[in-house]
């Protein structure tokens, strides 16, 4: 129900409405680089920026790149929110190059990957730098996802010694 309430506020408005009332501050210099790679779905997109805008702290130097693999959507229009780096592939090259591509350009001591669909909350960003930075043995954070309906996602993964993997928790109690 969450996730549909903050969606809700964006279905409404013109893209170039949305556009008008995003922005991000820049910084020549920034801890983190969040990395979004965007395929269509143009009301997800903007939903997930803001979500970053609203809960991230004025305090975390950072900076958001759109990866766009040729959307056929307005995603296009992403391009004019300032602040923002843009970056338009001309064609779908998938999520993993996408990554890749936006990881290419990201100025930040620190990469967070993250899909369009996602809505951070508060704190979500300073408590992962917190973690990783709490020790140089610490190579890789990630948060709990929780699914729209309050199920959990996942809580971390695992690795098994065959490579594969699954997500901690899945179907648990956040």
């Amino acid at each position: 129900k969450l996730k549909h309430l903050r969606l809700q506020k964006y279905i409404s408005k013109s893209p170039r409405a949305v556009i008008k009332s995003l922005s991000f501050t820049e910084t020549a210099s920034p801890t983190v680089s969040i990395v979004i790679p965007v395929f269509n779905k143009f009301n997800l997109t903007a939903s997930c920026l803001q979500s970053i805008r609203s809960e991230v702290s004025d305090s975390v130097k950072y900076e958001v790149i759109i990866v766009d693999n040729n959307s056929k959507d307005a995603s296009h229009m992403l391009s004019g929110i300032a602040g923002l780096v843009y970056i338009r592939n001309k064609e779908n090259l998938g999520f993993v190059e996408a990554c890749n591509i936006g990881a290419a350009k990201a100025k930040g001591k620190y990469l967070v990957f993250l899909n369009n669909d996602a809505l951070v909350t508060q704190g979500w960003l300073e408590v992962l730098l917190e973690t990783i930075q709490r020790s140089p043995s610490i190579g890789l954070v990630g948060s709990k996802i929780v699914y729209p309906d309050g199920r959990l996602q996942e809580a971390g993964g695992i690795i098994f010694q065959d490579a594969s993997g699954w997500n901690y928790g899945r179907n648990d109690h956040p």
